[in-house]
């Protein structure tokens, strides 16, 4: 039977770049991550070809913090 196709992908960052493969059609879908996250991985399925995809999106945590408020060196 007729079965949904990734004929095409792109992505696209915050400073404007972007890489893309395949042919693009007329069908289109977007995800785009939430205010404090970033792009952590995939989900999706497949067999001979990819039959759809999904982002998983994790949150962004500042560098040097343990949770709380404060820089872990603060802390101590």
């Amino acid at each position: 039977g007729d079965h949904t196709r990734i004929k095409y992908i792109q992505f696209a960052t915050n400073k404007g770049n972007h890489i893309s493969g395949g042919n693009p059609t007329k069908d289109k879908g977007r995800d785009t991550a939430p205010e404090g996250y970033q792009l952590g991985g995939f989900a999706g399925t497949c067999g001979r070809e990819l039959d759809s995809v999904a982002a998983v999106w994790t949150r962004i945590e500042p560098v040097g913090t343990s949770g709380g408020s404060k820089p872990e060196d603060e802390l101590l």
